[in-house]
């Protein structure tokens, strides 16, 4: 059942203040007209955690303002790398929250608190550490900024392949409402409820509350069951489709400005979800059967212990009807709580403190590794016409953290700098029991014993993760010069607490405690040349890590990256073309690179000596006559490893994307039409070769590929195409305009797959791209 937890009380209220003020003021504020795009308008970002032009900016960036948002249907993390460059973004396959990230050869997307990623992840410049409160729906952007390459001066650990910084919207101040909503196929259906207070002795506030669903595109074809579990896991039915979704979201911003000296932001976003993951399939070998200890499934399968009334595929190709006997819904409930204040000292100095609060509660269910069959006992395994699954798996996954930081801004003659200091806490508890080769019926109760090897491959952890940090940043401006630079220093502390995982609590006490210290420098610089006012040349070096620590007892070094770039940034044909070009080259070293291996006890880290990447991204915007913008991106990375061990980088990324807004028709009503073409190159997803597996602490592998199986196993190239049209400016009698529009994604219908990756040797389970997708929307604006 879907969970519905009440909003807090004070919101509620508010809400409803704004409504009626909303109402009450719409008619002294008629909406403004569709424009027309002549020039490309001036995009300002926080790249260096001050506000500034982009293209002043000595790195590689982009951004994405609110009306590209709205027509790429981007409302989060899971959905921003359509349109850049050496960006790729995809849903794991393992869970139903985490997304998998990979920019410029670095990966992003590790289930285990005890790993951070090299992609960082930002709220409104506070930092998000795990990529399972990510998978959250932000009801109001507003804009979207993506660095590549390492930010550690400004952004810290664990931003080596870059950072993703989400800003939401403040209020406006004037009172103003607006209603959205649509449906599609798939059931998707959504709505979506904004307001604006008008300011009040320096208050003005904005809520904004919404609903989105659709049904998932792989029905379950697997008998109904029902089966009970001791808490926190509790009843279990199985799914009736894969991919099934439904989420209500909501956001509050209260922003004060009654002094002339201090500004204070507030903002609460809320992100309750409810699914199932998409179903797996077994695209791979079962195997052979070598023992019942080492290869149990392949042996009780393979020996007629279980009837296969479904069994499984074994083959490669999107199925939109799979067996999931056992596999149920999950559960995401995700807060963020921000504070932002900023006092002005004087003319030129500036203090500012962000405070930011976060926590998820994920429940994912039962996830049915293996994926893609039905196998009833026979009566051999004790459970006559129970569901037989090899691998079972179950996660309940609690997450707080807390960060202050306190910045000091000032600027003096051609000199502006930045000086910080942050204070992170994160606390997170993981119960992930793995149970191997149970037998389960309908109505059963379903025990959970470490001594039964319930955790041997998987984890009862808490982890506590503390950092500490402080930097500073300057740029000199001389003549047609800037030189920049900046250096940060961080120390870290973690914590592990093994309650059970391997040995743990199995043949060795549990309660195992490991801790991790460390401090690490990193700082940049930069040489930019103003050719003129609308052409720069830069030079950047810079450095970053992501963080050591321990997995399961496992100590691991810290993933250091140094980056070498040279860039190009333009504004050309009075403000009708923008072209930026970047070129670099990463060296990475003790590289990170996180597996499940469930016949080698399951979490494991491989480390690499050294990866470099090389490569290009390319970015132009042009508006060749009034009304059509046009927009292209290339991204190329070169990975050239050290080891065995392979990342998930595609080699080239593109983008090209159309909009026209047409002549005002009848009314006023605006027409625009847009399309976007995303492509990937292909991709590997398997760390070592199929029918290998790492060996933990180093950047080997070990057994015999099987080439042909790993060739299979290639993520093909894919395209993408979307594309929309719109009708805004309806009126609406006197105080009202409307907005009526279509839309489609994955037009071309592809059916690749999505996430591929290795439960051991030749045994592989993968799932499948969503098929296309259609709708229409509408908004009434007040």
């Amino acid at each position: 059942m879907k969970r519905h937890t009440a909003l807090p009380f004070h919101i509620t209220l508010l809400g409803a203040a704004l409504l009626q003020c909303s109402l009450d003021a719409s008619a002294q504020n008629p909406p403004a007209e569709g424009q027309r795009a002549t020039q490309i308008e001036e995009v300002m970002v926080t790249a260096r955690r001050v506000t500034e032009d982009i293209q002043s900016v000595p790195t590689a960036i982009s951004a994405i303002g609110a009306k590209d948002l709205a027509g790429l249907r981007i409302e989060g993390f899971q959905t921003v790398g359509q349109t850049i460059p050496n960006l790729y973004i995809n849903k794991q396959g393992g869970s139903p929250a985490a997304p998998q990230m990979n920019m410029r050869g670095v990966s992003n997307g590790s289930l285990n608190p005890e790993v951070d990623s090299g992609i960082g992840l930002y709220v409104d410049g506070i930092y998000l550490s795990r990529s399972g409160a990510a998978a959250f729906e932000m009801a109001d952007l507003e804009r979207i900024e993506v660095m590549r390459g390492p930010q550690g001066t400004l952004f810290g650990r664990n931003s080596t392949g870059g950072a993703i910084n989400l800003i939401t919207a403040r209020p406006t101040g004037e009172p103003g409402l607006r209603l959205d909503g649509g449906f599609g196929n798939f059931a998707e259906r959504h709505y979506k409820i904004m307001a604006d207070s008008p300011e009040w002795n320096g208050f003005s506030a904005r809520l904004v509350v919404g609903h989105t669903e659709s049904e998932g595109d792989v029905r379950n074809i697997a008998t109904r069951r029902t089966y009970y579990l001791p808490p926190p896991f509790g009843r279990q039915t199985n799914k009736k489709r894969g991919g099934d979704s439904d989420t209500d979201s909501a956001f509050l911003a209260v922003h004060y400005a009654g002094n002339d000296r201090l500004t204070l932001d507030y903002k609460f976003d809320y992100t309750d979800w409810e699914g199932t993951m998409p179903t797996r399939q077994m695209v791979g070998q079962l195997g052979n059967c070598v023992d019942f200890t080492n290869t149990p499934a392949q042996c009780i399968i393979g020996n007629g212990l279980v009837t296969p009334v479904r069994p499984y595929p074994q083959s490669f190709g999107y199925r939109d009807k799979l067996a999931a006997s056992v596999e149920s819904t999950a559960t995401n409930e995700v807060k963020g709580h921000s504070l932002i204040a900023e006092y002005t000292i004087s003319d030129s100095i500036h203090l500012k403190y962000l405070f930011g609060h976060r926590s998820y509660d994920l429940d994912a269910g039962a996830n049915e590794v293996y994926g893609g069959a039905e196998y009833i006992d026979t009566g051999a395994l004790g459970n006559a016409g129970g569901a037989y699954a090899p691998l079972l798996a179950f996660r309940v996954e609690a997450q707080k953290q807390d960060s202050h930081e306190l910045q000091l801004i000032g600027s003096h003659e051609r000199i502006e700098w930045i000086a910080g200091v942050i204070r992170f806490d994160e606390r997170v508890r993981v119960n992930n029991p793995i149970l191997l080769s149970r037998v389960i019926g309908n109505g059963d109760h379903v025990s959970i014993n470490p001594a039964a090897f319930d955790y041997f491959i998987g984890q009862n952890t808490k982890v506590n993760n503390k950092s500490e940090a402080a930097y500073a940043h300057a740029t000199w401006h001389l003549g047609s010069f800037d030189l920049s630079g900046g250096v940060r220093y961080t120390e870290d502390d973690r914590e592990e607490l093994v309650i059970a995982a391997g040995f743990y609590g199995l043949f060795l006490p549990g309660n195992h405690r490991s801790r991790y210290k460390g401090d690490h420098t990193d700082y940049d610089v930069a040489l930019t040349w103003h050719l003129d006012d609308s052409t720069n040349v830069y030079a950047k070096y810079a450095t970053g890590y992501v963080s050591g620590g321990t997995l399961l007892g496992n100590p691991f070094r810290e993933d250091e990256m140094k980056l070498y770039e040279l860039g190009l940034k333009s504004d050309l044909l009075d403000n009708r073309l923008r072209f930026n070009v970047a070129v670099f080259r990463q060296k990475r070293t003790d590289v990170q690179q996180e597996d499940f291996d469930a016949s080698a006890g399951g979490y494991i880290m491989g480390m690499g000596d050294e990866i470099i990447s090389d490569g290009v991204e390319v970015e132009a915007t042009w508006i060749p006559l009034t009304g059509l913008t046009l927009n292209a991106s290339w991204g190329y990375t070169n990975v050239d490893a050290s080891g065995d061990l392979r990342t998930w980088q595609p080699e080239n990324t593109a983008y090209v994307g159309a909009q026209y807004d047409f002549t005002p028709i009848l009314d006023g009503v605006a027409p625009s039409f847009r399309v976007d073409v995303s492509w990937r190159d292909d991709a590997s997803r398997l760390i070592c070769p199929a029918g290998s597996s790492t060996v933990p602490g180093t950047d080997r592998c070990v057994g015999t590929p099987d080439w042909a199986l790993d060739k299979q196993a290639l993520m093909k190239a894919v395209t993408q195409v979307g594309a929309r049209l719109d009708f805004a400016n309806i009126r609406l009698g006197s105080h009202a305009t409307g907005r009526f529009g279509i839309w489609g994604k994955n037009l071309l219908d592809e059916d690749e797959m999505e996430f591929i990756f290795s439960l051991g040797g030749p045994t592989l389970a993968a799932t499948y791209m969503r098929p296309r997708t259609y709708g229409m929307d509408f908004s009434v604006q007040f």
